[in-house]
């Protein structure tokens, strides 16, 4: 024996499924996105320094003075024959008042005797 079950609807009614209908609904969102562009500006600063030279040059002057000492006394008589002073400090020869600061040469000559 076959068993049947219970059927809730009528016998002989049909369904018909159509195809689903699709709705569309919109919603709008936001979102922001940042785009970063950097830039760089460089400042320069120029210095330019003028090196200037001076030559300062002075001048000097010198003096020089030498002193010759004579130790010593007359090698000839006064009046005598020395190359100086016969007369005055450079006098050539001859007779003169006697011998002088440089008349310490021997007779006739040029300071045979000292430095002068």
């Amino acid at each position: 024996m076959s068993f049947r079950r219970p059927c809730c609807r009528p016998c002989g009614e049909k369904t018909i499924v159509y195809p689903t209908k699709c709705n569309q609904t919109q919603s709008c969102s936001e979102s922001v996105v940042n785009h970063v562009h950097p830039s760089h500006t460089n400042h320069v600063n120029n210095h330019i320094i003028k090196n200037k030279h001076f030559y300062p040059h002075t001048n000097s002057q010198q003096n020089t003075v030498s002193q010759v000492n004579v130790f010593g006394g007359n090698t000839f008589p006064p009046g005598g024959g020395g190359a100086f002073n016969q007369g005055g400090f450079f006098n050539t020869g001859g007779p003169g008042p006697g011998p002088g600061p440089f008349n310490q040469g021997g007779p006739g000559g040029f300071n045979q005797g000292g430095f002068f």
